[in-house]
């Protein structure tokens, strides 16, 4: 069991520093899907994955992520009160069937693993940015 968890975490600092040393689309690419599992497992965890505050987050997530892709970043505070807002809207439409936290859960879920992640993104894209990234991989570490 040590050997596979060493060898798959071999493969995937080499598979991040090939993504990171690339950049671009191909390290959006990998923070997307980071994100899009760590969020996965977040709601799984706080069981909301298949109900709607999950799966409006998933959704956000994936237009965040689109947002950053085509380098909107003035839309990116407006589509965040939107989820905030559009969850809210999820936990009234389906009154005694959700309770608050699972708004909660749903908003932690995507802002703490989602936006989290694409700071990632936005540090490799500025200038020196391939080093800066892997300061912050360093010093968490």
């Amino acid at each position: 069991m040590f050997i596979t968890r060493l060898i798959s975490g071999i493969v995937l600092v080499a598979l991040m520093f090939a993504a990171n040393y690339v950049g671009g689309y191909v390290w959006l690419g990998l923070i997307f899907l980071a994100a899009m599992l760590g969020v996965f497992e977040m709601y799984r965890v706080f069981g909301i994955a298949k109900k709607p505050t999950g799966i409006i987050g998933f959704i956000i997530t994936i237009a965040y992520y689109a947002v950053l892709m085509f380098d909107r970043p003035a839309y990116i505070m407006p589509l965040l009160c939107a989820f905030v807002i559009v969850e809210l809207i999820a936990m009234i439409v389906t009154y005694p069937k959700t309770p608050v936290s699972e708004v909660g859960y749903g908003v932690l879920g995507m802002f703490y693993v989602a936006v989290l992640f694409s700071a990632m993104y936005l540090l490799r894209i500025e200038e020196q940015g391939f080093f800066l990234v892997w300061l912050v991989f360093i010093g968490a570490w």
